[in-house]
């Protein structure tokens, strides 16, 4: 209360969002989630709706995290809402960070059909963007899906995909990460 007192909207989004950072960290679950909304909500204060969703992008995530299910999917479907007419490149980024996430969730909580769903989305729009690492991420993300349905032959082929952007950017730590997956 007294930092929200003292300090302008930005410096007491930017307090409310490391603390829950931290929170997170120290696997304080409720109290990170309630910091990341007090950011969310500062940073609207101050003007920064990106880093607003950015921030509730970041408490969905650790909704996932925590098997908050129907929190999760609320918390998901409200961000998609906001972000239904990405104008800006910033806004399309956070679509794109936005899917990814909701399909990292729903692989965790074991929806596998719906993960893959929403990691589509997040690649297509990567791809729109021409972001090759994120687009690598996804395609990686995916395989994991894949094998926990059996679908081995798609895994394979995320992984080879992802593979051959890591090989492009030159990313010598993803490419290491990805060869001992494709070798499973």
């Amino acid at each position: 209360e007294l930092r929200s007192q003292q300090a302008s909207p930005d410096r007491a989004a930017t307090s409310s969002y490391n603390l829950a950072r931290a929170l997170a960290d120290a696997d304080r679950l409720g109290r990170a989630l309630r910091a990341y909304e007090e950011a969310a909500q500062s940073y609207r204060q101050a003007g920064l709706e990106i880093e607003a969703i950015e921030t509730q992008i970041e408490r969905l995530a650790l909704l996932a995290r925590d098997g908050q299910s129907p929190a999760f999917e609320r918390a998901g479907e409200e961000l998609l809402l906001l972000l239904e007419q990405p104008g800006q490149p910033q806004e399309l980024e956070a679509l794109a960070s936005l899917w990814f996430e909701i399909g990292r969730g729903r692989d965790s909580m074991g929806f596998r059909e719906k993960a893959l769903s929403a990691y589509r989305q997040s690649l297509a729009l990567w791809r729109q963007l021409s972001r090759r690492l994120e687009e690598a991420q996804v395609l990686y993300s995916m395989a994991v899906p894949h094998v926990a349905l059996l679908r081995f032959s798609e895994a394979h082929q995320n992984l080879v995909e992802a593979l051959v952007i890591a090989v492009e950017l030159g990313d010598s730590v993803s490419i290491l990460a990805i060869r001992s997956q494709v070798k499973e």
